[in-house]
């Protein structure tokens, strides 16, 4: 750490109280907890086994929002399980690009073949992070599902972090969480996620893009607000 990051951390920490650096790990916890959610849905198949598992951990969800939508669209679903999963299959993993349906990868979407540069940056911007290989499951690291999975293990590292008392790597992982949300996963997942609704005809399928669009698009502006506010109080604190 350069002197001047030395300095700016410094600032940012006697600047924060004790319940500020809680209150931004909380949410920090809380984002990555519906990243984690997210990736799922986008990774694993929705057969009976997960359906219901998904149907017992959203079951105290509030009778309103993204989360309740979800678990009607999951209980329906468990009346006929194959179909959640065949739609899942179908635009998901074996995706039928004669329609011009797009696959679930940035690299797809943004230089129209898997993989492609979009691919290396991803790659990179994980390396940066240190992570390597964090979705096995996953085709490609472009994946939605683990372009997801990505911003679950930031805003985690997030949490501990501000759980820790490690005031500047909190606020880097901010950043980084800020720069991958605006130059990859909200660059193209919230466009392709809208067509995916559009496009999708059974309600599991539906709600899940539905969902992920909605969360990302919230997440933009929560972390974009937090980047500012933090920078904020350095600049304050510096000068």
């Amino acid at each position: 750490m350069s002197p001047a990051e030395e300095q700016q951390a410094a600032g940012l920490c006697a600047a924060l109280t004790m319940d500020e650096h809680k209150e931004y790990g909380v949410l920090a916890q809380v984002r990555s907890q519906g990243y984690w959610l997210l990736s799922r849905l986008f990774l694993r198949v929705p057969d009976a086994q997960h359906l219901h598992e998904l149907q017992a951990e959203l079951a105290g969800a509030d009778a309103d929002g993204p989360l309740a939508d979800l678990r009607r669209a999951v209980e329906e679903s468990l009346r006929a399980p194959d179909d959640a999963a065949v739609e899942f299959t179908r635009r998901l993993v074996v995706v039928s690009k004669s329609g011009g349906e797009s696959l679930p990868y940035e690299s797809f979407v943004r230089d129209g073949t898997v993989p492609g540069p979009a691919t290396a940056e991803v790659v990179a911007c994980m390396a940066d992070c240190g992570f390597a290989d964090i979705a096995p499951d996953a085709p490609s690291p472009d994946h939605i599902g683990a372009e997801l999975k990505f911003m679950a293990l930031l805003s985690c590292e997030e949490n501990q972090a501000w759980e820790q008392g490690r005031t500047a790597e909190a606020m880097q992982l901010v950043a980084s969480q800020r720069s991958f949300l605006n130059t990859h996963l909200a660059a193209w997942g919230l466009d392709y996620c809208e067509a995916l609704e559009t496009r999708a005809e059974h309600v599991y399928m539906k709600s899940v893009a539905r969902m992920a669009r909605l969360c990302m698009l919230e997440d933009v502006a929560i972390v974009e607000e937090n980047f500012r506010e933090l920078s904020g109080i350095i600049d304050a604190a510096v000068d």
